[in-house]
């Protein structure tokens, strides 16, 4: 079962902890956790190199322009990361005309940058966004950037080195960021039934009986984890995956 992250951060924190616990392996999984940028996580998806990805900001993208993937479930509702800026940029007018650490070009970092820098205020041409990858937290460290946008980890090592939070994204946006995203090649109902179950009650996946077919067990597992305390989790038989508060 291999699972692939676009970054280490607290949103994957059900990964993590599934796999920390042998929760996986309790169902009969050889899990194997790895990050990947969202342009070859969606290849390795369609190639059935991978299985699962938790970028579904991307992936939900990818499938609005024809390629067949599909979001199956939502954990997380608001984005994790932090405009954080040099010690010397106090306030979001001061990044006119600076450039800004980002990501891929339509991926989830740039699209929540760009939107939360409009709602401050900002306009595109007022600024440049460069491809720093998953290095924008050393980048802005070293100095060879004055500003990035970082996930919460990130943003921790970096407020204790003196950086400055000019704006957190999760106060300004509601968008899906974290859940399961898979190759959609056919119908979910028939692949994975019981990813379109009535919502999850939160137990610990070892107070189910374990389905027989590993398809199946796979999403309940990690649906489950992801879901423990904290979300009730559905599916849409469309192909949207669903997440409220529990």
């Amino acid at each position: 079962l291999h699972i692939a992250l676009a970054n280490h951060s607290v949103t994957m924190t059900a990964i993590y902890v599934a796999k920390q616990l042998g929760i996986y392996e309790n169902y009969g999984f050889d899990a194997r956790v790895l990050v990947l940028e969202p342009r070859a996580a969606i290849a390795a998806l369609l190639t059935e190199d991978l299985h699962f990805y938790t970028a579904i900001g991307s992936t939900g993208r990818a499938a609005l322009r024809g390629v067949p993937v599909r979001v199956g479930l939502v954990a997380l509702n608001r984005p994790d990361f932090m405009l954080v800026a040099s010690k010397e940029i106090a306030n979001i007018e001061q990044l006119r005309g600076k450039v800004i650490g980002g990501y891929v070009a339509q991926g989830t970092v740039n699209v929540v940058l760009t939107e939360l820098l409009r709602r401050k205020g900002l306009r595109p041409e007022d600024y440049k966004v460069i491809n720093a990858g998953t290095a924008r937290a050393a980048a802005l460290a070293s100095g060879n950037i004055p500003a990035a946008l970082v996930n919460s980890v990130e943003t921790v090592r970096l407020v204790k080195q003196g950086f400055h939070v000019l704006a957190r994204a999760t106060d300004e946006l509601e968008i899906p960021q974290s859940g399961l995203g898979f190759a959609g090649q056919s119908s979910v109902e028939t692949r994975f039934p019981s990813a379109c179950r009535a919502s999850h009650n939160g137990r610990h996946p070892s107070d189910r009986q374990p389905e027989r077919k590993n398809g199946n067990r796979a999403y309940e597992t990690i649906g489950s984890i992801a879901g423990r305390g904290v979300l009730r989790l559905r599916c849409d038989p469309q192909g949207m995956g669903v997440g409220r508060q529990a």
